[in-house]
């Protein structure tokens, strides 16, 4: 009886933990097929977006080499003519003052062109004012340009008017005539809102911005525009470690303003003291893979349910067939027994019958050789019973007469 059950009991076990351990195993391969998958799709996202910006950064960086670069053009051309006309050796006139209007007019985007003497006293603009109070020690841009010994562009911090108010992008360099000897200084500035148009036609995704610095760290242009961002970077680990040691590349960064994470590119425009740069929210950015991930975990959980599920039915199964197998087990054991009692017992019966045959043979031998017998009388039935010895017809009568009726 008892091995039969441990057998049975072993087996489901057995088939239990094979069970179990499939399912684990199937479990951890989808898990780890998913995680893989997902890791996989992590990158690429990633890089997709390392990618698109780095073409955005690139685009703006042509637009700035290319902005910049046809100032610098118009400032030489004006300083060429203001040289050939002498213009700077005259005081203000209004000729002067059109020649000037004429060269802001070529660009399309100069808001006015401004001309200061060797001494660093403002000598005229093309909108006639009249500067000859200002000087160029009050500007750091006028002041880099009146000490640089090339007549290289200088762009200059962000300064805001004094009427207007509006902020400009300052522009000057200095007038050097054949031998090399500064007669003026000749600049212009530049409105950031020119560049935010450009920026709007970019179609950003929201959480994106660009950024346009100088070298040191100056922050020229930002869009969209943040007053609570800083404007100067120049202390930060990205300019010192990063951006004054390659020419382009990609950060990963937490910004010090809000504490967004962020993914950075710029790019160093050539032959310019600027650097453009593109920041993209890092949730905006993984934010398709989040959904992916959402859609992954889901159908995985599902399985996985499903196939736990299924493994329960399984197992639902296997006990009842154990419990059946182990009932029919017993049955037959019990089946077994009876046929081996019901065996025991006719043998048994088989042996006490031959027992009394024999023992009716030495009945019958012995009142055989010692000329005895028995008879019975059955009232009820009105029987007589006889044996062999005792039968005589003559006692018959006797009997009947003594015992009447």
């Amino acid at each position: 009886m008892a091995p039969f059950n441990i057998d049975i009991r072993h087996e489901y076990r057995r088939l239990r933990f094979l069970l179990f351990a499939t399912y684990a195993l199937m479990s951890a391969g989808t898990v780890t097929v998913a995680g893989w998958y997902l890791y996989t799709g992590y990158r690429a996202t990633v890089q997709v977006a390392q990618a698109r910006s780095s073409t955005l950064t690139r685009a703006l960086e042509e637009h700035m080499l290319g902005t910049f670069t046809a100032i610098d053009i118009q400032l030489r051309a004006s300083a060429r003519r203001l040289l050939e006309t002498r213009a700077l050796q005259r005081p203000s006139t209004p000729a002067m003052v059109e020649v000037l209007r004429q060269e802001a007019m070529q660009p399309g985007f100069l808001r006015s062109i401004y001309v200061y003497d060797a001494s660093g006293r403002g000598h005229t603009t093309s909108l006639g004012a009249d500067i000859s109070r200002l000087r160029a020690s009050e500007f750091e841009h006028l002041q880099e340009a009146q000490k640089s010994a090339t007549d290289r562009l200088v762009v200059g911090r962000v300064i805001k008017g004094a009427v207007t108010g509006r902020p400009s992008i300052p522009l000057a360099h200095a007038i050097r005539n054949g031998d090399g000897r500064l007669v003026g200084i000749i600049g212009t500035s530049l409105e950031p809102a020119y560049f935010e148009r450009f920026y709007k036609g970019l179609n950003l995704e929201s959480g994106s911005s660009l950024v346009l610095l100088r070298s040191d760290g100056a922050v020229l242009v930002r869009f969209p525009e943040d007053p609570g961002r800083p404007a100067d970077f120049s202390g930060t680990p990205l300019l010192r470690e990063m951006m004054a040691e390659s020419t382009a590349g990609t950060a990963d960064l937490v910004s010090p303003s809000d504490g967004a994470r962020r993914l950075l590119t710029y790019r160093h425009v050539p032959g310019w003291n600027l650097i453009v740069a593109n920041g993209q929210l890092y949730a905006t950015v993984i934010a398709p893979w989040w959904r992916i991930v959402w859609a992954v975990g889901s159908f995985v959980s599902v399985s996985l349910v499903i196939f736990f599920m299924l493994l329960r039915c399984v197992l639902l199964e296997l006990v009842q067939r154990s419990d059946g197998e182990r009932i029919l087990r017993d049955s037959e054991r019990r089946y077994r027994e009876l046929l081996e009692q019901a065996a025991d017992a006719i043998t048994e019966q088989k042996n006490t019958q031959e027992a009394l045959q024999r023992s009716e043979a030495w009945l019958k031998e012995t009142r055989t050789l010692a000329r005895i017998g028995s008879w019975e009388l059955n009232r009820v039935s009105n029987s007589l019973y006889w044996c062999d010895e005792t039968y005589f017809p003559q006692v018959e009568a006797t009997i009947w007469r003594e015992f009447p009726t």
